[in-house]
């Protein structure tokens, strides 16, 4: 198997011209050209983390508020000296918007069927009482299928937990 040595953090690449061509759906099949100077980095000769492949080396967290992952309001990054930086789209020292909530780590599959549905009905209970009353039946079959993904995508005996392999495949 060949290396993607495009994406090797310790492999200084620098920049990198892209120029992707599309092609509309007309007569003529007009192309359009797109033309990127991609910062690639990585490591360089003097040690020093720079471009996308070298500054993601550090401990990245982001929330995510939307199901397609596409819209991310806030970014934290742990820099190499333990300092944090912060982009937020909401003002400076405001309120760090609310994501999803599916890390939770149970020691078993076991706790984790009987956990995930308590807790969602837990939060229903405290932030929509008015929701669980009227749609109980609902809640009860979003938390079992909460436990039916938990089941198909984390397995603690392996440590695979949500985001282990993230799929952002082509960077399209």
């Amino acid at each position: 198997m060949m290396k993607d040595w495009y994406h090797t953090p310790a492999r200084y690449v620098g920049e990198k011209l892209l120029v992707k061509s599309t092609f509309a759906d007309d007569e003529k099949n007009t192309e359009t050209q797109t033309v990127l100077v991609l910062h690639l980095g990585g490591l360089d000769g003097l040690s020093h983390l720079t471009g996308i492949h070298g500054i993601h080396l550090g401990h990245i967290e982001y929330i995510a508020t939307d199901p397609t992952r596409a819209t991310i309001p806030w970014v934290q990054r742990r820099n190499p000296e333990g300092t944090e930086t912060v982009f937020s789209t909401s003002a400076q020292g405001g309120p760090v918007p609310q994501g999803e909530l599916l890390n939770d780590k149970y020691a078993s599959e076991a706790e984790a069927q009987i956990q995930i549905p308590q807790q969602l009905a837990a939060f229903y209970r405290t932030q929509y009482p008015e929701v669980l009353k009227a749609k109980a039946a609902q809640v009860k079959s979003a938390g079992d299928e909460l436990v039916t993904l938990y089941n198909q995508n984390v397995f603690p005996f392996m440590k695979v937990t949500w985001g282990t392999h993230p799929n952002n495949i082509g960077h399209t």
